[in-house]
């Protein structure tokens, strides 16, 4: 009888449709037909577009509770086939696949362990412990491969002690660009927010959370203003500062100019509508949302911190900013936008940049490549 391929189970504890949410979506499509997305949520409401995303690449979706051992007897079923590869995106998801190998090992069935790291935070003593657990799952555990989305994640894993031969450099990916027609884009924005849209518009995509820095747009627009340059800026997203956020721009009378948009599950109709996309965090790895501005030739402004400068070359496929200082943002913004020749040519090397290097489907081979060397360690050959 012939072998069954292996099953792939992506581990991800989730509160909605964001970037590494949109990492596991599309590598779905690319792992073959007996993959699954098992999502660790507080309710199967607030992860209802990632569901919707998964199914639509071919995958299954299955919400489990937060509670880790609530989580492992939902996954009992899942862990029944013979051969099992399980890719946690998260510490507490590593510490799901690790309970998942040990069961499976009692059980005698072979099963295989890698974490994909989307991103260190350390906003606090909880977070750092948080990392602290991947980091030492991932150096001491039963792990084939730590998946690094960029060379600055590689590195942190390195300097805890990882294995060398574990680290693989694998650099998130995207589909190939929809064509947006920028002027209904646009249209349909502006009749939902009142928003004018003959000024430039500047937008932002992420969560609204410390280590991405959205407060920085809400002194972005101040700062283009005082230089008497209109604009318009939007806020796609939600999370835990959006009521300081709303009361930041109603104090600084900027409710006619900076826009939160709540989640959007139309992300290729956001950044069609946008001249520029600006991205201040304090840390990323390889964010999906600059990858996808790229794709549609939008100008990517960003921190040049974390992954960022893997991917984008100042000046040439978009712009890089030193530190965190709303007026260098601001420099930046108006000079691009008051450049159209340079826009554009910066939107045209930012095309050419994710169709040489960022391609799912070399994302999907990689990662599979790594799969199949992990099944072969726990001896499983695939058919």
């Amino acid at each position: 009888m012939a072998q069954e391929p292996a099953r792939i189970i992506h581990l991800i504890a989730s509160s909605g449709l964001y970037g590494a949410e949109r990492v596991v979506a599309n590598l779905s499509g690319t792992s073959g037909a007996d993959t699954h997305v098992a999502c660790l949520c507080r309710t199967p409401d607030v992860v209802a577009n990632f569901r919707e995303s998964v199914i639509g690449q071919g995958a299954t979706f299955h919400a489990l509770p937060v509670s880790l051992l609530a989580a492992l007897r939902s996954l009992q079923s899942l862990l029944s086939t013979q051969a099992v590869i399980l890719n946690a995106h998260g510490y507490k998801e590593a510490v799901l696949a690790l309970m998942c190998i040990f069961l499976c090992r009692i059980s005698g069935k072979q099963a295989a362990m890698l974490v994909t790291q989307h991103g260190f935070t350390a906003r606090n003593r909880k977070s750092q412990i948080y990392n602290f657990i991947n980091k030492a799952i991932c150096r001491f555990g039963p792990v084939s491969s730590v998946i690094c989305v960029s060379a600055s994640i590689l590195e942190i894993y390195r300097q805890f002690g990882v294995p060398e031969k574990r680290l693989r450099l694998i650099t998130n990916g995207v589909p190939r660009a929809q064509l947006i027609d920028k002027v209904s884009a646009r249209s349909q924005m502006a009749f939902t927010t009142g928003a004018d849209a003959n000024i430039p518009w500047i937008g932002y995509a992420g969560r609204l959370s410390e280590e991405k820095n959205p407060a920085l747009m809400v002194s972005l627009c101040q700062q283009l203003l005082q230089q008497d340059f209109p604009c318009g800026v939007f806020l796609a997203g939600d999370g835990p500062l959006k009521a300081a956020l709303e009361a930041q721009i109603h104090a600084d009378k900027l409710t006619g100019q900076v826009f939160l948009t709540g989640f959007t599950s139309d992300m290729p109709a956001f950044l069609g509508a946008m001249d520029v996309l600006v991205v201040p965090s304090f840390t990323e790895g390889t964010p999906m949302i600059v990858l996808e501005a790229m794709s549609m030739g939008i100008p990517v402004v960003a921190a040049k911190v974390g992954g960022l400068p893997d991917i984008i070359t100042s000046d040439c496929d978009g712009i890089l900013v030193e530190g965190h200082d709303a007026g260098r943002y601001a420099s930046s913004v108006k000079a691009l936008l008051e450049a159209p020749a340079q826009q554009g040519e910066i939107g045209k090397k930012a095309k050419a940049t994710i169709e040489a290097r960022y391609s799912v489907d070399a994302q999907g081979r990689a990662c599979q490549q790594l799969y199949d060397e992990a099944l072969s360690c726990v001896g499983v050959s695939q058919p």
